[in-house]
């Protein structure tokens, strides 16, 4: 469609007095001013083995779960079955380890707590013995819609190398094909006012080696397979980097053990992102990150709990995100 301005002065009005909106806060204030998610848009997400993308990913869904209510579609055969992914999310849930052999691990009355919560927020794509392509999985997206009579407002696949991939159209060319399949993902979220998350692993990257540390650097987007086709494609691009034991920073201090670093690489639409780093910290006890502010841990969506009651459930053995993310989880 083409159009001219006059066709559209309302709309062009409205915007210049709304401005441009940040996207839904994803449960962390050192996140936030680099980081959000929009509606009608995608995110790209890139790191080594091991560095957490999953965890990450899943993560932000359940703070947006919390937070807003929002449901998702996730592809994320690398976890395991069903039952392996409803273990990471229960497991995410309760901060505690899942099996009954494990310390500190889930009762049974909080695995049922979990799930009753996570049930119709979380819809798993069991692959089994198939595969999918990207829109195999948008057309059993469609089919759960029209079935439960609900909104998907997400869709996760994780990772890019899972996903079946025809390339037959292109004569084999992965560019052609990726420009293409992701300009049509782009315009199907924006559409239907869906967001869709991509992780990917880089596929080839050169090991450096600082005060007799070996280790990989933090990734660019143009080291994943495809790398400069996603890169003019996406609109918001991650990477994930947790440093090496013993490795320092650019200020000579050294990094942290459980510290991952976050980079926004590519920032669109403005507004929702910008290109910057911020640091989140993994807790492996309990399976989640957190962040470090006014000298205390925050956990996701805990210093925005600060921020809006005046109560700090930081530090606390039993915060207000246990509490079923009830009645006293107010924003």
């Amino acid at each position: 469609m083409i159009r001219k301005l006059i066709d559209c002065e309302e709309e062009i009005i409205d915007f210049h007095k709304t401005g441009i909106l940040k996207g839904d806060y994803c449960g962390f204030k050192v996140l936030d001013e680099y980081y959000t998610r929009k509606p009608g848009s995608t995110t790209f997400i890139l790191a080594s083995p091991h560095s957490g993308k999953t965890e990450f990913t899943l993560e932000i869904l359940l703070n947006l779960s919390i937070k807003y209510g929002q449901k998702h579609v996730i592809f994320t055969p690398e976890t395991g079955d069903y039952k392996d992914v409803a273990k990471e999310l229960i497991s995410k849930y309760n901060r505690k380890h899942f099996f009954a052999s494990d310390y500190d691990s889930c009762s049974q009355a909080e695995i049922y707590n979990a799930i009753n919560f996570l049930s119709d927020k979380f819809y798993i794509v069991d692959s089994e013995e198939n595969s999918f392509s990207f829109f195999d999985i948008i057309n059993q997206v469609k089919q759960l819609e029209a079935s439960d009579n609900i909104f998907i407002d997400n869709i996760v696949y994780d990772p890019y190398n899972e996903v079946k991939h025809d390339m037959r159209d292109f004569g084999g060319r992965q560019d052609l094909y990726i420009e293409d399949e992701i300009g049509k993902l782009r315009r199907y979220a924006k559409k239907e006012n869906k967001h869709i998350f991509i992780s990917m692993h880089p596929q080839k990257q050169e090991k450096k080696t600082v005060d007799g540390i070996t280790f990989y650097p933090p990734p660019h987007a143009r080291e994943a397979a495809g790398g400069e086709s996603f890169f003019r494609k996406a609109m918001t691009f991650l990477t994930l980097w947790r440093p090496p034991n013993g490795l320092n920073d650019e200020n000579g201090q050294p990094y942290e053990e459980n510290q991952t670093i976050v980079s926004v690489i590519k920032a669109k639409p403005k507004g929702s992102s910008k290109m910057g780093s911020c640091t989140l910290f993994w807790d492996w006890k309990k399976n989640r990150y957190y962040e470090k502010q006014d000298n205390g841990i925050y956990f996701g969506l805990e210093y925005l709990v600060k921020d809006s009651t005046g109560k700090d459930p930081g530090n606390l053995e039993v915060s207000v995100l246990n509490n079923t993310f009830g009645k006293d989880f107010i924003f």
